[in-house]
Parts: C-alpha cells; structure tokens; sequence
C-alpha cells in the first residue's frame, strides 16, 4: 500500500485557491471596545462579542508631510472604513482623516459606536511611496 507523502503538492493548494475565486480567507481579529487596536489594510476587526464587524478598506489619501521634509502644513491621510453589525444592520462606509478640521472628522458614529481614527502608520518618506499593505490604523471603537 502506498502512502501519501506528508507533504501537499503545490497544485492541489493551487487548485483550492482557484475553486475559492482567488480569495484568500483570513480569521477575523478581535478587539476590545475602549481600547486602541491596530489594524492593517484590508483586515477585519470584531468588536463587543461580534455585534460589531470593522473593516480597513483603503487608505484614500495620504498627503501627510514625509518624515525626512520639513513642511509649513502637516498634511493628512484619509482613510476608508467598513463597518457592520450582526443581526442584518446595514453596513456603512466612514472616512477618517489624520489632520480633522472643516469638512474632515477623525471619528464617526455607527448606531452606539463611535469610531475614531487615533493614527496611521508608517509615516511618508520623501523618495518612497508607501504599498498599500504596509499601512496600519491605529483605531479607538467607544459604546455609548
């Protein structure tokens, strides 16, 4: 009798990739309510027991003054939220900026949430532009 070898041959993990439509599933992380958490692009936080569903989609902007410049404004990045609840709430998109002022708030509300965005990292380099996967928000989700 022949036994298979321990190893899974990379076609077959090809194969489930393909039959998945490419996606590439990834555990949720949690995080606790009134406490800062991170999170990276494309991540997907739950808060309070899973009654809240959070997820970084994009960062929109980044216009933040690099690290190595010296600059007269600061600058500011904006980036996409998604946010949901369990038991058929409907999802909502909220767009936080680093520099809040005017028209561009650092926080938003979802039913009882109030989310808002505390940082954004790494910051700019003058000769470098950052690939979207390396941004990590730094996030504060409160209850009333």
């Amino acid at each position: 009798m022949r036994h298979l070898s321990r190893q899974v041959p990379a076609w077959l993990i090809l194969t489930c990739f393909l039959l998945l439509g490419g996606h590439v599933v990834a555990a949720a992380q949690t995080a606790r309510v009134g406490r800062e958490f991170k999170v990276k692009v494309g991540r997907v936080v739950t808060l309070d027991g899973g009654s809240l569903r959070l997820r970084f989609a994009r960062v929109t902007e980044d216009s933040r003054c690099p690290v190595d410049v010296d600059c007269v404004w600061a600058g500011n990045a904006e980036v996409l939220l998604e946010v949901s609840a369990r038991g058929g709430r409907g999802r909502k998109s909220l767009t936080l900026n680093t520099n809040a002022g005017g028209e561009r708030a650092s926080e938003g509300r979802y039913g009882r949430y109030t989310i808002r965005l505390v940082d954004l990292s790494p910051q700019p380099r003058s000769k470098r532009k950052l690939p979207a996967p390396q941004y990590t928000a730094t996030l504060l989700v409160t209850k009333e």
